[in-house]
């Protein structure tokens, strides 16, 4: 993204000059029709840029009764941003300034403008009247930052979300209750035991297999001299907590350069030495715990991991965990509870459902015996004498 303002090659002029890093607009007039400065880009302004500036104007010396002063920035197809500068017939200051930010997106070029608008009157020779504009000028505003690395898509992906409700309901019809489910009565006890076995479930498919897409990338901003940090205390805009039981990988980096691992585990034997420095160990108990502690603001706590599994206590919490898992294992414990004789079909298919979606997670990393391309043969040369 780029303030096109700041480009001068970028726009062709009339009546105005990019000098001292500000655009200044030369618009005196005297016996014309209507004076007036514009800026319009030679180029298609492209998407995702602005033009923004603070105007500043002083037309104290504007002496014609019968015209009124403006400001408009015209994104082809639609006004961006317009202001009415001054007009004899309102009581608007004649200096002063303000500040304007329009987006480039959707417009086949852009033009900026600041002139004089003619009342049209026929009893009135516009022509003669000596019109001093005065002072006009944009100051464009800086650059806006470049955007970091985006190292999350999303918070939530597109798996299937199963309420703790709707998974409660599934079971009890497969248990054979499907009237009670559709009349909103099941047996007194029911739901807080059919729950347990979802929560049981759920928390056991959690930590059986990592393929659920639950992997994000954490940051912290470390601060000089400070060396623990909570581990919900992360700055990224997904709510999910890391589980410290499931990392990746743990690093510093300053901004989106600089990467450096920390090796986990610190020797107590290192509390002896320099307080601050550049970390390079990590140990997670209570909190994350860095050392040494960082000797400034720049550098940031990356961790690449898991987020935990949802307490599932509400009807309307989401199941973190792959939904057909969690019902087939789910099932096939109830059914055992409750002493029905397929009990260990539902087992054996929450296994083999397991191993599939494990199998899957390899992606390309899977080795198929025969598989492999065999690379071509060395030609033999002859051997001369």
């Amino acid at each position: 993204m780029a303030n096109l303002l700041n480009n001068p090659d970028l726009w062709s002029v009339t009546g105005a000059d990019f000098t001292d890093g500000a655009w200044h607009f030369n618009i005196d007039g005297v016996h014309s029709e209507r004076p007036n400065g514009n800026l319009k880009t030679i180029d298609g302004p492209g998407t995702g840029n602005i033009v923004a500036g603070t105007v500043t104007y002083d037309v104290s010396n504007y002496d014609s009764f019968r015209d009124s002063l403006y400001f408009v920035v015209y994104v082809s197809g639609t006004y961006g941003d317009s202001q009415l500068i001054y007009s004899p017939s309102d009581t608007l200051p004649k200096s002063g300034s303000f500040d304007f930010s329009c987006s480039t997106d959707g417009g086949d070029y852009i033009s900026i403008g600041m002139g004089r608008d003619p009342i049209s009157d026929p009893a009135v020779n516009v022509t003669d009247q000596y019109i001093s504009i005065g002072e006009f000028s944009i100051t464009p505003m800086a650059d806006p930052p470049t955007p970091g690395t985006r190292y999350n898509c999303e918070c939530d992906d597109g798996q299937p979300t199963v309420t703790l409700q709707q998974m409660r309901n599934r079971l009890a019809r497969r248990l054979g209750f499907s009237v009670q489910v559709s009349i909103g009565m099941l047996p007194p006890g029911m739901p807080e035991l059919l729950d347990d076995f979802i929560r049981s479930t759920h928390e056991l498919m959690y930590h059986r297999y990592s393929v659920m897409r639950l992997r994000r990338m954490f940051t912290w901003d470390m601060v000089a001299g400070q060396r623990f940090y909570d581990i919900d205390g992360n700055r990224d805009d997904c709510p999910r907590i890391l589980n410290p039981d499931k990392l990746e990988w743990v690093g510093i980096s300053q901004g989106d350069s600089s990467w450096r691992p920390l090796v986990c585990g610190i020797n107590p034997v290192l509390y002896g030495s320099a307080a601050a420095g550049i970390p390079s160990h990590y140990e997670i108990r209570q909190c994350i715990e860095v050392w040494p502690a960082p000797t400034d603001d720049a550098w940031q706590l990356r961790i690449k991991g898991d987020f935990g599994p949802t307490t599932l206590e509400a009807d309307d919490d989401v199941l973190t965990v792959d939904p057909e898992a969690v019902f087939l294992q789910a099932l096939a414990n109830a059914k055992a509870h409750y002493g029905q004789a397929d009990a260990a079909n539902y087992a054996s298919q929450a296994t083999a459902y397991v191993r599939s979606r494990v199998a899957g997670s390899h992606q390309t990393r899977r080795y198929i015996p025969g598989s492999c391309v065999q690379p071509p043969a060395v030609r033999p040369l002859l051997k001369e004498d």
